[in-house]
């Protein structure tokens, strides 16, 4: 932040990044600019690194293009800033843009009040036409990063905002030049961005702090912990006065929302917190955290007294603490990574660290990967398990010391991805995993440790054991600053220095391992050393039969990988142990849980946790009979439990384990809510009662282990090992024709010809297409509203006609179910009979049988059944990708012996495969299912919710089948699906939202949607719109009083409007209102307040469904207190899908806090961009 000679305050981009991280960070930035009241006396944090190489580097780079640029374009301007005043510059610029120059270098902006400026390091003429004439200019940047960062964009973004006004339009595109080369090219890398797909964010951000610059005298605002408190500049002087007025958030591990909490109870210290009396007030904070809390603060009220820092051991259950300690061995690692986050998905690992006794003395040695670049991350990941795997086969008996999850989490993704080019990294970090080889000393210190300082931050804790560090780097965040600088300016002294804060790291943590032992051996030698249950060793292990056959396909695979099909060959490649990568997390993370106590788990969304029991006496239900009066289920015993309300997935019907005490299966018969509690009805046999001997108290449930894929992975193995044998290579031409992503073979038309002829019926034009496929597969893209389900069973009836085989298919039974609705619906109405099955599978107990008109009946037309046989008379089949696969068992002689399979029953014997909601359904389950069919119909629509994944995966391997399909683009192009353009659903304002939001402006709404209106009894609001209603609250994170309280005020208002749409008239009830919140804890405060008749869930509840007026409720109140990480909660895909649920009215209501969220990555900035341009349709109640 400058000011120029009058004191007026100058603002860059940089500044406005800085204020989406904290408020408080901007006004300590004016007051110090300005050297206005405190401002004189505030002091920044010193800062590391080499800036001035760094800048040094940076005018290297924009010249080298600067040069490339002048050989290029002959009729060119640079505008000198160093010899004109900033006002001349502009005028220069101006003149320049408007003279029509080809490129034009130093431009610079400012816009109308000259406070916010900057300089652009190139502006190119392109032939797009504006108020200029028949050319306009896009904005291209230098950047020594090797790749983009946020901070770039809100650059680009904000000289192509103010070059707009300028030229009279916007810039379709924008451009940064990175300092990274392209090996194949030699040139350095340019990144084009859409400007529409950052400007309203922008725009709204800017317009933001503008004002709280204007007003910054005004603003009475507190500084509050934040993720940019690990490097701001200002963090000294925050901590400072925090602890001058001896605020609450000093105590180690209290939230946000709780001091929230404490706040509203005028408890706003750490000595009232200390001072408290439990049992006299009621927080909704669980007891035994709110204990913590008052001991922690008791601990830093004795060290305002003494003036010494203070720590306290707690006891612990068996399981926790010091019961997590291993005995000590001579060739125990203490290991520490150093991460990059802003790369890629995951981040890049860059630095591996050990600290470990090399037989003489202890020595630090480590992993440096010497360029951003996964070919370098790999091979440093590869180096280090190598060493690893050597040292544990020669010390069976060490450990791998380590503080945090980081390092544990980063092995794993590592490990999987990686895995397709080297297998040996997943089974070695398994093999640790497995063998609990891993000790995580912040676990340790969390469980059995308080303390009187601000964190349980290595750095913190060390002051207990080594005294305050005296390094260059003194935080993760800081060293991420760091290495940044160190990428762009390749220096020496700053990668030292960052190896040297590793090796400090690795040294601090084996220094706590010490620290706790002793305090162990003095207060705590009745506790045990840890022990794994099974004595098993690190070895060479022999490899599984499937890790065997997995590895002979990659290298098989590779012999066949040329220049003509190296991308399909790579595909199939990261496809081999997709299922294994699938579910090693869910393994994974039920270990990691085990760590954990019950209150830690309330956040774990897999999770409902730390119920307890209310019951002593249960319930007895008896076991069904069938119509013989027989049954093989057993009667079941029904308990009581209370838990804290909480975001989970558990549903009535669903099992979960019982994944801290008794480690069984738990049925959940019901679940109630009342006041902050979900009351759970959870059952077990009586046998299995006495296994257990009681119940337990507290309950924590968690998912089962994932469901065995034998037969997924068989199917995958099949269709590689067709394509290494010659002769049958071309067995399966659809999944071939798929995955090489060939136009679709339709005959009578010739490739790249559009589907489809405009001119003719639409729906008649889409059934010839499916006809008419020859060997090949179609995609059919359905966006909100459109009839996809209506049409695809049309389409599967016509083809029924002509005797052909069909298949169903999808992820979920419900989809497969609702598609098959529609096929008895219109087959009835059609009187047209047939023959179907709907595989289920037998532990599903009957919850996921079809239920339609016929069944049950003499006229049954879809039966329900367990078993995988094809009647031949039948011509219609559905069921999931298990079912597609299943190949038969066959007997066994004695239970240990090998099992063993038959043919699939299903391979290319079927004529056609429907897959529906194909963009949640995995890439590899895609071609399980496809192996099954001659053609393969994918419908669905990659813009509404994704499929679920786990693991990590290399290439296309996570993606679903219809996100490998499009590329990233939003709509199927003409030629190669059909997109299905008309919603019979939204309205016209709703739907040129989502149209130009999602769908490319392709999407229209039908005729009609026109008559379609809500008479609103509410003052200035139109009976057709999107409603954006601002709300503010604080502390807020899965659920908002505040919020349910105003759609219930708005609900109750709205109720018995009058109504019209294309069946006539009618009065607003209870069944024609859907309410959509992001959490479960969120849904039943609603469901609480609402009329129970109303449609209340998440977006994954409700997606399919419709209302003619829908209400949002978004609950957080700011983005510190988003509890899932930011691309979910504002993921472009939700979005659409809650929005679209409605016909004709929409009430979005959320914390316009929540738009100032900094962003970590540039897709995190154009998922806020949707939610900006809600803005517009903004309406104060």
């Amino acid at each position: 932040m400058k000011k120029n000679k009058d004191g007026q305050i100058l603002l860059s981009p940089t500044d406005l990044k800085n204020f989406t991280q904290c408020k408080y960070l901007t006004k300590n930035d004016i007051l110090f600019t300005k050297e206005e009241g405190k401002g004189k006396e505030l002091k920044k944090s010193a800062s590391t690194g080499d800036l001035k190489l760094v800048m040094k580097k940076g005018d290297e780079h924009e010249r080298k293009h600067l040069n490339l640029f002048k050989d290029k374009y002959s009729n060119y301007k640079i505008i000198d800033k160093n010899k004109k005043t900033e006002k001349e510059q502009f005028r220069e610029t101006v003149a320049a843009i408007k003279e029509g120059k080809e490129m034009i270098n130093q431009a610079f902006f400012m816009d109308e009040d000259g406070k916010f400026r900057g300089y652009a390091d190139f502006l190119i003429k392109v032939n797009t036409e504006s108020d200029l004439g028949s050319w306009s200019y896009e904005v291209y940047d230098t950047k020594i990063a090797r790749n983009p960062k946020p901070l770039h964009l809100l650059q680009i973004t904000a000289y192509s905002e103010m070059l707009g006004k300028i030229q009279g339009s916007l810039p379709k595109e924008m451009h940064l030049i990175t300092g990274k080369v392209d090996k194949k090219t030699g040139l350095n890398e340019t990144h084009p961005y859409k400007v529409n797909e950052f400007i309203d964010y922008f725009i709204h951000t800017k317009e933001i702090f503008k004002n709280f610059v204007n007003n910054y005298k005004n603003e009475n605002i507190y500084p509050e912990k934040c993720d940019h408190c690990k490097i701001c500049h200002w963090i000294d002087e925050c901590e400072k006065q925090w602890k001058n007025d001896d605020y609450i958030n000093q105590v180690a591990k209290i939230r946000r929302s709780q001091i929230e909490k404490f706040k509203k109870e005028k408890i706003v210290t750490t000595k009232k917190l200390a001072e408290l009396v439990l049992d006299k007030i009621d927080l909704k904070v669980n007891p035994r955290t709110l204990s913590t809390l008052k001991i922690t603060a008791n601990l830093i009220q004795e060290r305002k007294k003494t003036n010494e820092i203070q720590h306290k051991f707690i006891d612990t259950k068996p399981g926790k603490g010091f019961y997590k300690l291993p005995k000590p061995h001579p060739a125990d690692i203490f290991f520490d990574i150093e991460g990059y986050p802003f790369y890629g998905e995951r981040g890049f690992e860059y630095l591996h660290g050990l600290y470990l006794n090399t037989g003489k003395k202890m020595e630090f040695k480590y992993f440096w990967a010497k360029e951003l670049d996964v070919d370098y991350e790999r091979e440093n990941f590869k180096k280090l398990i190598e060493y690893l795997r050597k040292h544990f086969e020669k010390n069976p008996d060490a450990y791998l010391y380590h503080y945090n999850v980081y390092e544990k989490t980063a092995l794993k993704n590592l490990s999987c991805d990686f895995s397709t080019v080297y297998p040996d990294g997943l089974h070695f970090v398994d093999q640790l995993l497995r063998l609990e080889k891993f000790v995580d000393l912040y676990r340790v210190v969390d469980q059995c440790m308080l303390t009187s300082e601000k964190d349980n931050s290595l750095k913190t804790i060390e002051k207990f054991y080594e005294g305050t560090r005296e390094a260059n780097i003194k935080s993760a965040g800081e060293s991420i600053v760091l290495y940044d600088q160190w990428l762009e300016s390749q220096s020496d002294k700053l990668k030292q220095d960052i190896i040297n804060y590793n090796k400090d790291d690795c040294i601090s943590t084996y220094k706590l391992k010490e620290f706790l032992l002793e305090e162990k051996n003095k207060h705590y030698k009745e506790i045990p050393f840890f022990l794994k249950s099974k004595d098993e060793k690190i070895k060479h292990q022999e490899k599984t039969a499937r890790e065997k056959k997995d590895e002979i396909l990659l290298k098989n695979l590779e012999t066949k990988k040329n220049e003509d099909n190296k991308e399909y060959i790579e595909d199939l490649k990261n496809l081999v142990g997709f299922y294994a990568r699938e579910d090693k997390p869910s393994y994974w993370a039920k270990f990691d849980r085990l760590e954990k106590e019950h209150e830690e788990l309330i956040d774990d969304t897999e999770c409902i946790a730390n119920g307890i029991k209310i019951s002593d006496s249960p319930k007895k239900k008896k076991a069904e009979k069938n119509e013989k009066g027989s049954s093989r289920k057993k009667d079941r015993l029904i308990y009581e439990y209370k838990f804290p309300k909480q975001d989970h997935k558990f549903q009535e019907g669903k099992s979960g384990v019982d994944i801290l005490e008794t480690k069984k299966l738990f049925k959940i018969e019901k679940i109630t809510e009342k006041d902050e509690y979900e009351y759970l009805s959870v059952s077990l046999t009586s046998s299995m009662l006495e296994k257990i001997a009681s119940m337990p108290n507290p309950m924590t449930l968690g998912p089962e282990n994932p469901y065995p894929k034998v037969d997924l992975v068989a199917a995958m193995e099949r269709y590689i090992n067709s394509i290494l044998n010659d002769k049958t290579k071309n067995k399966y031409k659809a999944v071939n024709s798929f995955l090489i992503n060939e136009l679709p073979n339709i005959e009578g038309l010739e490739k790249g010809k559009n589907l489809i002829d405009e001119t003719k019926d639409f729906t008649e034009e889409c059934i010839k297409v499916v006809k008419n496929l020859k060997s090949s597969f179609l995609t059919i893209q359905g966006a909100p509203g459109t009839g996809k389900t209506w049409l695809s069973a049309k389409i599967i009836i016509e083809l029924s006609k002509q005797n052909k085989k069909i298949g169903i298919s999808s992820n979920s039974h419900k989809a497969i179910n609702n598609l098959l609705l529609q096929i008895e619906e219109i087959s009835i109405k059609k009187k047209f009979k047939f023959k179907g099955i709907k595989i289920n599978s037998s532990k599903s107990e009957g919850r996921n049988d079809f239920e339609g008109k016929t069944s049950g009946t003499k006229n049954e037309l879809i039966k329900n059944t367990t078993s995988h046989y094809f009647p031949d008379d039948c011509s219609l089949v559905a069921g999931t990708a298990y079912a597609f696969s299943y190949r038969p068992r066959l007997p066994k002689k004695t239970k240990k012996e090998k099992q063993e399979y038959g043919s699939p029953i299903f391979d290319q014997n079927l004529d056609y495969i429907f897959i529906d909601e194909a963009g949640q359904v995995s890439l590899a389950n895609t071609i399980a299912i496809g192996l099954a069919t001659k053609n393969l119909v994918l419908i669905g629509d990659q813009m509404q919710l994704a499929q679920p994944i786990k693991g990590i995966h290399a290439g296309n391997a996570g993606k679903s089948g219809l996100e490998f399909l499009l590329k990233n683009q939003d709509t199927i192009p003409y030629n190669r699906g059909i997109f299905l353009k008309e919603t019979r659903r939204l309205n016209k304002k709703i739907c040129d939202f989502i149209s130009e939001s999602f769908y490319e402006s392709r999407l229209k709404p039908h005729k009609i949607t026109k008559e379609r209106k809500v008479n609103l009894n509410l003052k200035n609001f139109e009976s057709e719109n999107i409603y954006y209603i601002p709300i503010d609250h604080k502390g807020c994170s899965t659920g908002s009083d505040e919020e349910v309280n105003l759609i219930n005020k708005i609900y109750e208002k709205i109720l018995g409007s009058n109504y019209m749409d294309e069946r006539g008239k009618g009065k607003i009830d209870y069944h024609d209102i859907m309410t959509i919140a992001p959490f479960n804890v969120q849904v039943g405060k609603l469901m609480k307040k609402l009329n129970a008749k109303s449609k209340i869930g998440t977006v994954d509840k409700l997606q399919g469904q419709e209302g003619k007026v829908v209400f949002i409720s978004y609950t957080a109140s700011d983005s510190e207190n988003i509890p899932r990480h930011k691309t979910w909660f504002f993921s472009r895909n939700r979005l659409n899908v809650a929005i679209s649920r409605a016909q004709s009215i929409v009430f979005f209501i959320f914390n316009p806090n929540l738009l100032l969220a900094s962003c970590k990555k540039i897709e995190e900035m154009k998922l806020l961009n949707n939610f900006c341009k809600l803005l517009k349709y903004k309406k104060i109640l």
